[in-house]
């Protein structure tokens, strides 16, 4: 999936690029066919419009594992202010009912985790 707002005239949503999730990709792990990698870019234009996740929002990756387009699996990627030019990020995993909301509940699997725009 890709969504680069790279025709004339496309702004990102909310006219906030911090929210702007571009890119998606699902990879299987190597040598563990149980496992998935999910990685998604945000913010196309960092750090030129914004050098930041956004603290109020909430990024989502959802999951569906058996093919009926509802989510039974949710991450859950929440975001602190920046505090000395460090950011910081907390994401949960939610399955079951909760994963086909939002929200920002979930068992945390990692908690406070300086995140960075570039090198």
């Amino acid at each position: 999936m890709s969504d680069h707002l790279d025709a004339p005239g496309l702004k990102p949503p909310n006219m906030d690029a911090r929210v702007d999730i571009c890119d998606i990709y699902v990879f299987q792990k190597s040598g563990d066919t149980n496992k998935s990698i999910l990685v998604f870019n945000v913010n196309p234009v960092a750090p030129t419009f914004a050098d930041s996740f956004a603290p109020e929002a909430v990024y989502e990756l959802k999951v569906d594992v058996n093919g009926d387009a509802v989510a039974e699996i949710a991450y859950r990627f929440t975001f602190y202010s920046k505090e000395n030019g460090v950011q910081t990020a907390t994401v949960r995993r939610v399955s079951g009912e909760l994963a086909k909301g939002s929200g920002t509940e979930g068992a945390i699997l990692f908690q406070d985790v300086p995140v960075a725009f570039g090198d």
